[in-house]
């Protein structure tokens, strides 16, 4: 059973990260509109800062969740592949092609007693 306190204070952090994750979207489009009014030596900074933001954020969320749910192709991305998991399951493995399904099972994963 789990602990509801625990629960919803995960899902609390959650929602916060993605409260901010969004906000940094909304930067995003703030910059890229007014990127032509910026010096031509500034355009990027902000830009790059709201993408470190949001990668950071991610990273955060990543770090602090007990399950991760992606496709399989998504598994491949360096956000995943640099994480160790516990367990893989595939679902509906019998609707992907095989080479698809190769992706996550080459992920690093961390060796537990059984």
């Amino acid at each position: 059973m789990i602990n509801q306190v625990c629960r919803d204070g995960r899902l609390q952090d959650l929602h916060n990260t993605r409260l901010a994750v969004d906000a940094a979207g909304w930067v995003v489009k703030a910059v890229r509109s007014n990127a032509q009014d910026m010096p031509r030596e500034g355009k990027l900074g902000p830009l790059i800062r709201v993408f470190q933001l949001r990668r950071a954020a991610e990273a955060d969320v990543l770090s602090k969740a007990d399950v991760v749910v992606c496709t399989c192709s998504t598994a491949a991305e360096s956000r995943i592949v640099t994480r160790a998991f516990h367990y893989l399951l595939v679902d509906e493995a019998a609707q992907a092609l095989e080479p698809e399904v190769l992706i996550p099972l080459t992920a690093p994963v961390f060796s537990t007693p059984c």
